[in-house]
């Protein structure tokens, strides 16, 4: 499945299309495995989630993947992860205004 017919999905909130399509593949493009973060995290499955998110953090971080992660902690009760998370967020983002 293409990541435009992915994104239509999502738009449409297919989410459980969405988690059969990447369950079926054995393995995902980093757009997919977004696509399966957040089809997850919309379907309350916040620690699947979190796996996937973790995993995009180690490959490839964004600020997308990086917030997901951060959320998904705070709803699993993840709080000190999640603070750890957030500061190290700020701290990236406003590299330039603390030095």
């Amino acid at each position: 499945m293409t990541v435009k017919s992915m994104d239509e999905l999502l738009v449409n909130e297919a989410y459980s299309e969405i988690i059969s399509e990447c369950e079926k593949k054995p393995q995902l493009s980093d757009d997919h495995k977004l696509f399966l973060g957040i089809a997850y995290y919309k379907t309350a499955a916040f620690e699947k989630a979190e796996s996937i998110f973790e995993l995009l953090n180690r490959e490839n971080p964004t600020n997308e993947t990086l917030t997901y992660s951060i959320i998904c902690k705070i709803k699993t009760n993840n709080l000190l992860e999640a603070l750890k998370e957030y500061e190290a967020l700020c701290e990236s983002q406003n590299k330039i205004l603390i030095q």
